[in-house]
C-alpha cells in the first residue's frame, strides 16, 4: 500500500540515463547497469541509494560485437549474473557472464549465433539446477553452468510463429511460461524431469584435459553427430559434422588464442572449454 522513492541521485549519475536493470541486495545494498551515450555504466549503493558509486566493471570489454545489450541483471547463489544480447540484422545470440564482486567476470553460457536470435528472457536457480528460458532456447544445467542442456524443440507450439516469452517459474518439477499467440496470450507448463530430460543426455560425455593446451579429446556414449567450438562472441571457430555416430574424437586446438570457449555437441549440448 506504500511505496517510498529512493533518493535523488543529485547528479551522481549521468543527466540522461538509460536505467536497463537492477538486483537488491538486500534493503539498504543495491547494484544496476544502465546505458549512456558512451557505454554502459555498472553502479552500486550500499546505503539505500543516498550515495552511488560507479564500478570499473565491463563483463564484455574487447568484444568486437555492436550493438549490443544487457536485458536482465540477477543475484543468485552469492553470483551476479547478466546477458548480453546481440543482434546485428537478422542474426542474434545470447552471452551470460557471472561474478562474484561486479568486477572480474566468468562466462557461464555462450549461444550460437543462429539466424532468429537465442534470447534468454529469464534464469533461476533451484538448488544445483540452472534453468534459462526464452526465445528459441530452453537450457538447463545440473554441474553450476560448466554444461548445458538445450531442450528447445522447434515443433511444440509455445515457440512457433517467434512467440515472446516473459519469464517463467518452476515449481514442483514443473516449469510455467506466458507466450504471446497471435490474438492472445496463453500459460503453458512443461514437466521437467531433471533425470530423464537433461541427465540421461549426458550419459559417459567426457571432454578433456580441460583446461586444454594442444589437443582436447571428446568421448560420448550415445555418439557424435556433430560438434562447434564457439568463441565468446558466438563465432564458429571449427566444426565437425556427419560424424556418423561415432563415440570419440580428437581435436586439434594448438591454434586457438589462450580463453574460454563452448563446445556444442550434437547441436544440443554445450560445454565449456578453456584453452591455456
Amino acid at each position: 500500500k506504500t511505496w517510498n522513492p529512493l533518493p535523488p541521485v543529485n547528479g551522481q549519475m549521468p543527466d540522461v540515463f538509460i536505467l536497463l536493470n537492477f538486483v537488491p541486495i538486500d534493503e539498504n545494498t543495491i547494484y544496476l547497469v544502465g546505458r549512456w551515450h558512451d557505454g554502459y555504466h555498472f553502479y552500486f549503493t550500499e546505503d539505500g541509494g543516498n550515495t552511488w558509486n560507479e564500478l570499473d566493471t565491463k563483463p564484455f570489454e574487447g568484444y568486437p560485437q555492436t550493438p549490443a545489450e544487457y536485458y536482465h541483471l540477477e543475484y543468485i547463489n552469492n553470483y551476479f549474473i547478466v546477458e548480453k544480447r546481440y543482434k546485428p540484422g537478422a542474426l542474434g545470440n545470447t552471452n551470460l557472464m557471472k561474478s562474484v564482486d561486479f568486477v572480474d567476470w566468468e562466462p557461464l553460457f555462450i549461444s550460437d549465433t543462429i539466424t532468429v536470435g537465442k534470447f534468454i528472457k529469464d534464469i533461476q536457480y533451484f538448488e544445483d539446477v540452472a534453468i534459462g528460458l526464452g526465445n528459441n532456447i530452453f537450457i538447463v544445467s545440473t554441474d553450476n553452468g560448466n554444461t548445458w542442456v538445450d531442450l528447445y524443440d522447434e515443433n511444440e507450439a509455445i515457440y512457433m510463429n517467434g512467440n515472446p516469452l516473459s519469464g517463467f517459474a518452476y515449481i514442483d518439477g514443473y516449469v510455467y511460461t506466458e507466450a504471446f499467440i497471435p490474438g492472445r496470450k496463453s500459460l503453458y507448463r512443461y514437466k521437467l524431469d531433471i533425470e530423464s530430460s537433461v541427465e540421461e543426455e549426458l550419459i559417459n560425455l567426457s571432454v578433456y584435459p580441460n583446461p586444454a593446451q594442444s589437443e582436447v579429446n571428446l568421448t560420448y556414449e550415445k555418439g557424435l553427430e556433430s560438434i562447434e567450438l564457439v568463441d565468446l562472441n558466438g563465432k564458429s571457430m571449427m566444426s565437425f559434422y556427419g560424424l556418423n555416430l561415432a563415440n570419440e574424437k580428437n581435436i586439434n586446438v594448438d591454434e586457438l588464442s589462450t580463453g574460454t570457449y563452448f563446445i556444442r555437441i550434437n547441436d544440443k549440448i554445450y560445454k565449456r572449454f578453456v584453452k591455456e
